[in-house]
């Protein structure tokens, strides 16, 4: 990888990173009260599934590492109830 990685500490839906585009490389979640996902969008929230991550109660899902390349701005969609999202750019 090239670069540094810029971690976001995320726990709502909401857009994450520069809105003109960049390099998506690793996404983690830890399930609350319930179950939860994220679902990563480039292009806002209405655009492309990139990935998706789901976690059980109070417990982490793999952590997903790679360099997905995206445009316009990323959006994390996360539900559940207290989790904790971590999404590295």
């Amino acid at each position: 990888m090239c670069g540094p990685t810029i971690p976001y500490t995320i726990a709502a839906s909401a857009n994450v990173g520069p809105a003109n585009g960049g390099v998506l490389r690793g996404v983690s979640i830890t399930g609350g009260a319930d179950a939860a996902s994220v679902i990563m969008k480039q292009n806002g929230s209405s655009g492309e599934t990139l990935l998706k991550l789901c976690a059980g109660i109070n417990t982490t899902a793999p952590h997903w590492r790679g360099e997905l390349v995206y445009s316009g701005q990323l959006y994390a969609l996360i539900t559940g109830t207290t989790p904790t999202v971590l999404v590295e750019l």
